[in-house]
């Protein structure tokens, strides 16, 4: 799969990275994902692995599904979903590198948000492991979380990790829907590709907090 930025190839940048290399190493991530009972697996699943094909292409960085996880809500907040996230995985015994949990809306948070918008996902600012979309079939914002699992200076500067988009219809219809990352952004994701997800990043700042 090709993603396509404006006419130009994400695919451009790991080809110029590759240029003159004998080798190019692969780091393999290793996801949870959970999800609500309620929640279609399969097109979840295919929406994920487009998103991780499209991630791959630019960085070399491979995400997988190690394992599905069933959650139940109680929290709604952008810090509340990612505690409630924390506190479930704190008895899964098996090791994992990241989380992405998959919110689905009631009918009255789907009309607010159609409303007047909201979160679309969030990721946390102490591992920087546990993520959260409550788009979950919207690649940008796929993408856009992802990238932050990886890039810990200031962001949200265009493209990918812009800070916000607009859809007209539901995830349809929607103004600056990039897929691609920066070439400062996607060189600062490769250095980083070796992190441990288990340690705390350094970060330029720090909002969407959980306790350990």
């Amino acid at each position: 799969m090709t993603a396509s930025c404006g006419g130009m190839s994400c695919l451009n940048g790991l080809s110029n990275l590759n240029n003159g290399q004998a080798s190019f190493a692969i780091r393999e991530v290793a996801a949870v994902v959970l999800i609500p009972e309620s929640e279609d697996r399969d097109g979840v699943k295919m929406t994920l692995n487009k998103a991780f094909a499209i991630f791959f292409q630019q960085t070399g960085i491979k995400f997988y599904i190690k394992d599905w996880r069933t959650i139940s809500w109680r929290a709604s907040s952008r810090t509340g979903v990612l505690q409630q996230v924390a506190d479930e995985m704190k008895g899964y015994v098996q090791p994992y590198d990241v989380v992405i949990a998959i919110y689905t809306m009631n009918l009255f948070q789907q009309f607010v948000f159609n409303a007047l918008g909201g979160w679309m996902g969030v990721v946390d600012d102490v591992y920087r492991r546990f993520v959260v979309v409550r788009r979950s079939r919207n690649l940008h914002v796929l993408e856009h979380e992802l990238g932050h699992l990886f890039l810990f200076k200031t962001t949200h500067d265009g493209g990918v990790m812009g800070a916000y988009i607009v859809c007209a219809v539901g995830d349809h219809l929607c103004t600056g829907n990039s897929v691609c990352f920066n070439e400062a952004e996607r060189q600062e994701i490769i250095e980083n590709k070796w992190r441990d997800f288990s340690t705390k990043p350094e970060l330029s700042e720090r909002q969407s907090l959980i306790h350990d």
